[in-house]
């Protein structure tokens, strides 16, 4: 059951010739930089370099991809923590949530990040270095299909 499992996430090439036309590229586990020594529970948003309409992110976790200082305004709109897929204890971001004291996981990777992605509301316990998913989000056929055609690799 588990080897199915395994199997239905690999993406293939519509004709392999030879054992030369595979190549597998594994996602490595990567350990979040944790800001600050605060715990809180709160609501996740996911903010996307494209949205054009700002949601509310007062007092919700902000998930963003890779946070570049063009993300500064967000600070001015009282979020209570952040996650970031990409950065390092060194990125903007980092320093800027330890300069005032924002709850923070930075870096914490493709695995982590598309399982949040899902989720509705969490647990951020910078001092334990973890991060607890306490409710996920309704998963309906159209996110179910877009995951399937995900794996599949025909969209991104």
């Amino acid at each position: 059951k588990n080897k199915k499992v395994f199997n239905e996430h690999i993406v293939l090439p519509p004709i392999i010739f030879s054992e030369t036309d595979l190549e597998i590229i594994q996602y490595h586990i990567t350990e979040p930089n944790y800001i600050t020594n605060k715990k809180l529970t709160s609501e996740i948003i996911h903010l996307k370099y494209f949205d054009t309409d700002i949601p509310n992110i007062n007092n919700k976790i902000i998930l963003i991809e890779n946070a570049d200082p063009g993300y500064d305004w967000i600070f001015t709109k009282n979020p209570s923590g952040l996650i970031t897929k990409y950065g390092g204890v060194a990125s903007h971001m980092s320093i800027r949530c330890s300069e005032i004291g924002l709850p923070a996981a930075i870096g914490c990777g493709e695995i982590l990040f598309e399982k949040l992605l899902l989720s509705s509301k969490i647990l951020l316990d910078c001092q334990n270095e973890q991060i607890v998913i306490l409710e996920h989000s309704i998963i309906d056929e159209d996110v179910e299909a877009k995951k399937k055609l995900k794996s599949l690799g025909y969209i991104k």
